[in-house]
């Protein structure tokens, strides 16, 4: 049987760091987009099921997930979606 390949640890280190820094941000939004954020991208919830979860309307819930999402990018440096 083959082994899994090794892993480069630089990579594994920058992975690690990236993942740190993102938490950290996170935990600075303010706890709605923070709530609707996590509840998307680590409960795997639309943003429909967020907005129920969280007992807000659906065009509040967009607004604060775009709004996380608009926060990360400036604070991260990220282009990206």
């Amino acid at each position: 049987t083959r082994s899994a390949p090794a892993r480069d640890p630089a990579a594994a280190h920058e992975a690690v760091r990236c993942h740190a820094r993102l938490r950290g941000e996170l935990t600075r939004l303010p706890r709605r987009q923070r709530e609707v954020l996590h509840l998307v991208y680590y409960q795997e919830m639309t943003i429909e099921e967020a907005a129920r979860v969280m007992g807000i309307a659906l065009g509040t819930a967009r607004t604060h997930y775009e709004r996380g999402k608009q926060q990360l990018r400036r604070r991260l440096g990220s282009d990206g979606p």
